[in-house]
């Protein structure tokens, strides 16, 4: 295996080497075994993220803007927050279904206490503007009602979790 293969099979699975070793255990050994420094592995990261943002930014896709709040949820880093918010600018929300994954990206899929979710990363970065837009974004997501029953209970759920944040946060 060389140094690219192994960043081609990171970037494979979303640059998560825990679904590498779930999926493929033997191969993910073996580049273990190569000894990769850890600011090389940083730069794949980074790398594969602006590939993402430049997808999202020509075709508006929604799912790679997921696959890039998956790879930095839970990371505070402000070059990370300022490439995920120039993406976000540009996404098309089509459907009740878009809407709520949307939300969740915003909100977190963790619990709140992890602090998980675009509104946590923003606000623990000191960037309010930009919380404050995530959370009016949310709540205009999840109130526009979604006509499919599991959607709308899904949405109703995310809700809840909504306005803990919000009294976590307090005023803005």
């Amino acid at each position: 295996m060389t140094v690219d293969e192994a960043k081609e099979k990171y970037y494979e699975y979303d640059c998560s080497w825990f679904g590498v070793a779930r999926e493929e255990m033997a191969l993910y050994q073996e580049i273990q075994k190569m000894g990769i420094p850890q600011p090389v592995i940083d730069e794949w990261r980074l790398e594969r993220i602006r590939q993402l943002r430049e997808e999202v930014l020509r075709t508006g896709d929604v799912k790679a803007f997921l696959k890039m709040y998956k790879i930095c949820d839970g990371l505070r880093d402000i070059n990370y927050l300022d490439i995920l918010e120039q993406a976000y600018s540009s996404i098309k929300v089509d459907d009740d279904f878009d809407r709520i994954r949307i939300a969740e990206a915003l909100i977190g899929r963790k619990e709140n206490h992890v602090r998980s979710g675009l509104i946590f990363m923003s606000y623990d970065l000191g960037k309010k503007e930009i919380t404050k837009r995530f959370l009016e974004d949310v709540r205009n997501f999840l109130q526009d009602s979604a006509q499919d029953s599991e959607l709308s209970k899904r949405a109703e759920r995310n809700m809840d979790k909504f306005n803990e944040i919000c009294t976590m946060l307090g005023e803005l």
